[in-house]
């Protein structure tokens, strides 16, 4: 049985136990955001063309529904390719859908998002990522999410292994060994970090102050809002509480205004 074949009936059997998504989306490039709250935190799911262990992946991914979480969902062409692309859909009941096409970033943003999750990234995408290579929907995703300073959750123990295989050349181990130590310099972190209960959106700058999530949010001081920012003239400084919640629409209007959000140290 060939891979395709085999990763085809492992995902028919899991789509047997997931509601049913209606209608086909296999041939739509964005899914229309369904009726549900759009201040439930967001999670965007990309499948890079590994299929590795997909079976568990999308149990795992699909756990993080019960905790609150929504998701979008990318796919890669390979993954397209090697993948049965409903049964992920099904399990996960995504919100918005990105096919492969990397015209449609022009459509899609990713500050609404409170993590970027991979549950198994091929070699080829994590060496483009190093090097900053972006001529492909999943690493440009990716740089996209690591430069705005939103959480990378990858399966980094997949890049030890080809098609599930180690190798013995031990000039490619350490060329493995290095981009993993390349990626968690640029932020990436561990699939198995992500608890699903304290997600953190990180700054980007050295000044931005961090984005912190509702968990967070009930004991805070001072949440700084939109309003707060409307406040100042553009161009001015806001100083907050090193405490302090920062709404991302807070933020967002900040960047607008060229106001700057300075913590309090």
């Amino acid at each position: 049985m060939n891979q395709r074949n085999q990763t085809q009936q492992i995902l028919a059997h899991l789509s047997g136990h997931v509601g049913k998504l209606p209608g086909k989306t296999t041939d739509a490039v964005l899914q229309p955001a369904r009726s549900r709250s759009l201040q439930e935190p967001r999670l965007l799911a990309v499948f890079a063309g590994n299929p590795i262990g997909l079976e568990q992946a999308v149990q795992s991914l699909a756990s993080w529904k019960k905790k609150g979480y929504t998701y979008d969902v990318a796919f890669s062409a390979n993954a397209e390719a090697l993948m049965q692309s409903d049964a992920i859909l099904r399990a996960l009941q995504p919100i918005q859908v990105i096919h492969r096409d990397m015209q449609e970033l022009k459509h899609y943003t990713l500050n609404h998002l409170s993590g970027v999750l991979v549950p198994q990234i091929t070699h080829n995408t994590a060496r483009k990522l190093v090097q900053g290579i972006q001529d492909g929907l999943v690493p440009n995703l990716l740089w996209q999410a690591l430069w705005d300073g939103i959480p990378v959750y990858l399966n980094l123990e997949s890049l030890t292994t080809y098609h599930g295989r180690p190798t013995q050349n031990q000039a490619m181990n350490r060329i493995m060994k290095q981009t993993i130590s390349s990626l968690k310099e640029m932020g990436v972190r561990e699939m198995g970090q992500f608890s699903g209960d304290k997600t953190e959106r990180v700054a980007a700058g050295k000044d931005s102050p961090d984005v912190i999530n509702r968990d967070q949010m009930a004991g805070a001081v001072q949440v700084i809002t939109e309003k707060d920012v409307l406040t100042h003239a553009a161009g001015a400084t806001l100083m907050v509480e090193a405490a302090a919640i920062v709404t991302p629409l807070a933020r967002d209007t900040a960047a607008a205004r060229g106001v700057r959000l300075v913590r309090k140290t």
